[in-house]
């Protein structure tokens, strides 16, 4: 059960730490479409991560409150949405409602503070090295997903992209129903 949650933890944070980043192969996209400079399209980047810092005590409350399962999955439901909303996104502020800021939220939900509280549950002895695979799944979200990413922009568009990419996440959901 423990590798099994250490497991959910990995492909959690893959998810969400790959969706973030991979914003970078839409830059390109999203300027071109909707003629924003590129100055525009990329605050939105650096405003997720803000509100990525900013959710972390409220993440810390509802971890508390509800645990940190419930936090994850809370995470992964609007990693999903945001993905979901962008792709029919047609203004500026969508893609800082939904990239910036749901996204920003569930990253926050999926990271440091629910994954370590739920480790430290499972491995006592072995915590460090549970977090450190746990957190290596960054590396490996954004080494799949934003070459991922780019495949599906250059197969069927921005749009398509991130509606798929929303739909590939939605395979996580079930895997909670296990904790």
């Amino acid at each position: 059960m423990a590798l099994g949650m250490l497991a959910l933890c990995f492909a959690c944070y893959a998810a969400a730490r790959g969706m973030q980043e991979a914003y970078a192969v839409f830059l390109l996209p999203l300027q071109g479409e909707f003629g924003w400079s590129r100055a525009q399209v990329s605050s939105v980047y650096s405003f997720t991560f803000f509100i990525v810092g900013v959710a972390g005590p409220v993440t810390g409350v509802l971890s508390d409150r509800w645990g940190p399962v419930r936090s994850m999955l809370l995470g992964i439901v609007l990693a999903i949405a945001a993905a979901a909303l962008a792709s029919r996104a047609g203004e500026l502020w969508q893609f800082y409602l939904t990239i910036g800021i749901m996204m920003g939220v569930a990253g926050s939900c999926v990271g440091f503070v629910p994954m370590t509280a739920l480790l430290s549950r499972w491995f006592r002895a072995r915590l460090n090295t549970a977090l450190a695979v746990a957190f290596s799944a960054s590396g490996a979200g954004i080494l799949i997903l934003s070459p991922t990413a780019q495949m599906l922009i250059d197969w069927g568009g921005w749009r398509m992209a991130y509606a798929a990419l929303a739909g590939g996440m939605a395979v996580l959901i079930p895997l909670f129903v296990t904790f």
